[in-house]
């Protein structure tokens, strides 16, 4: 394994476990909406969109960027870093076959 996918591994085992959703937009007394990215399980909040004050993004983006963030959830990112790690082997080697399903089984 490379030292970038330990770091990754590493970063993304420290997360909130996933699956994670985008949960909004959510109007409140503002006229520009909130999005929540939380978890699937028990809808836990994990990022917050704008985090009022601190947010210069256009509103039209918070979609595509709520989306994103929502989209690398720690088990999206362990499946596609086994994936990269074992780029080397041959698409019919069973480690590889294995890796591949399990990133099709939760990249959806």
């Amino acid at each position: 394994m490379s030292g970038l996918t330990d770091r990754l591994r590493q970063v993304a085992g420290q997360a909130t476990p996933g699956p994670w959703q985008d949960d909004g937009p959510w109007w409140h007394d503002m006229d520009d909406p909130v999005h929540v990215v939380t978890t699937h399980l028990d809808r836990s909040a994990i990022a917050m969109m704008p985090p009022f004050e601190h947010l210069n993004e256009a509103a039209d983006r918070r979609n595509e960027t709520a989306a994103y963030i929502a989209t690398f959830d720690p088990v999206l990112v362990g499946a596609m870093l086994d994936v990269i790690d074992l780029a080397g082997c041959p698409l019919n080697d069973v480690r590889m076959k294995r890796a591949l399903a399990r990133f099709r089984e939760v990249s959806g």
